[in-house]
Order: C-alpha cells, then structure tokens, then sequence
C-alpha cells in the first residue's frame, strides 16, 4: 500500500532546499509543518505591508479619487458613492496581486496561478468601473504588488535556505 502524499509534497517537488529540512509527519519526506507555517507567516507579512506601503503612497500622492476630482464632477456614475480619502495607488489591485503572486510562486500550480491572477486583475477592473479610482491608479497598484510580492517571494526563499542550513547542522551533530 502506497503511503500518502500531503498536499505540500506536491507542491514543493521543486525545491531541494524543502526537501532537506524536516520531514512531514503525513509522508516523511518534505517540511510540511515548518514551511507551511513560514509560507504562512510570510504570506500575512506580504499582505500587511503592502497594504500600509500603499497608504503611505495614498499620503505623498494626495491624489483625489475620481468621485472627488471637480473635474469630473456630473460625469461619473457613482453607485457607491464619491469614497473618502486619496487614490493613488489602489490598495485592492496591490494586495490582491501581492497575495495572488506570491502564493502563485509558492504553489507553482498553472490553474491556481491563473485563477489568482484573473482574480486580482478582476479587482482591479471593478475599482474602475465602481469610479473609486482612475485606471492609472489600478495599474500602479497591481505593479506595486508585483514588486511586493517578488519582494517578499525572496525573503521566503532566505529563511527556507536558513531552516535547511540549521536543520542539516542539527542532524550532522545529532548523529
């Protein structure tokens, strides 16, 4: 009878740096607690930081929303209202790309990656079309989240190499 194959086994088959921490309690054979937990705590750090790094934008941008831009006054259907404070950059299209991206790059899974992605520009597309923020806005936003993600993706990959160093130093004194 074969033994069973977690979930995180299949998605890390990649990476020998996985491979060489501590074995999963299902299978044996990948670090199912340890970088589950890591890909968890940096999936979170990713989402937090991206979303105040875009506030910090919004404050040195002090760019108007569309809703509030006189410019456009009368012009715009607004079914959620004018929206309070400044646009640019979105934070939805920032955090839904940094989260789709960097879980995207963790997973390395085609139909995930292509759902998240859909998914994060879907935001994106409905923050224009709600009039919350300017399509330059959205693109800024979804390019920030990139570079966030891609950011944090590294770090990810640094303490995995860290944990794989520490463990291989722990097993080659324990023996």
């Amino acid at each position: 009878m074969d033994s069973p194959v977690c979930l995180h086994c299949r998605i890390h088959v990649h990476s020998k740096v996985v491979r060489s921490v501590s074995p999963c309690p299902i299978c044996g054979q990948c670090s199912f607690w340890i970088t589950g937990l890591l890909g968890l705590a940096v999936a979170a750090a990713c989402f937090g930081f991206t979303d105040q790094f875009t506030n910090v934008i919004k404050g040195l941008a002090e760019r108007p929303r569309p809703g509030n831009d006189p410019l456009l006054e009368g012009l715009l259907n607004l079914p959620e209202g004018r929206g309070g404070g400044f646009s640019f950059v979105s934070a939805h299209a920032a955090n839904t790309m940094s989260f789709a991206l960097l879980t995207a790059l963790i997973f390395r899974r085609r139909l995930y990656t292509a759902i998240m992605i859909t998914w994060s520009v879907a935001v994106g597309f409905s923050r224009i079309y709600l009039s919350k923020h300017f399509t330059s806005d959205v693109i800024c936003g979804l390019l920030t989240g990139i570079l966030i993600a891609l950011l944090f993706y590294w770090i990810y990959r640094l303490c995995l190499k860290a944990l794989a160093k520490y463990h291989n130093k722990k097993t080659c004194t324990a023996s």
